[in-house]
């Protein structure tokens, strides 16, 4: 194997994550915020999706009872507002076979603007 391609170790990966770490913080100035002060970490949102009636039946009757839904059609879950972003590209995210999203936002928190 050339002396080019080398794969790189896992330590190789952490000297050069670390590297840059410490060249941003020796350029740009610390930018972290303490678990205790991010506030959007401790603030929690309820967030309420309910399956896409454009689905056809049987994949609703399929996430009826995968997440336990019984008869109903809508979900509720709490979430970290810090996450709010990942959850609710998760959450609504299309599908390949149907083109169309499973879940839709009920209460329309995923549109909402970020609060600082």
């Amino acid at each position: 194997m050339s002396e080019k391609f080398k794969p790189c170790s896992i330590f190789t990966g952490v000297y050069y994550f670390i590297s840059l770490g410490v060249y941003y913080f020796y350029f740009f100035g610390s930018v972290s915020i303490t678990l205790g002060r991010d506030q959007r970490w401790h603030h929690y949102l309820s967030l309420e999706f309910e399956i896409n009636p454009k689905l056809p039946l049987e994949v609703q009757q399929a996430l009826q009872a995968d997440y336990h839904l019984g008869s109903k059609t809508s979900r509720t879950i709490s979430v970290r507002h810090a996450m709010l972003g990942y959850i609710c590209r998760e959450m609504e995210r299309i599908d390949w076979k149907y083109g169309v999203r499973l879940w839709l936002d009920k209460g329309k928190n995923c549109y909402q603007k970020k609060q600082e």
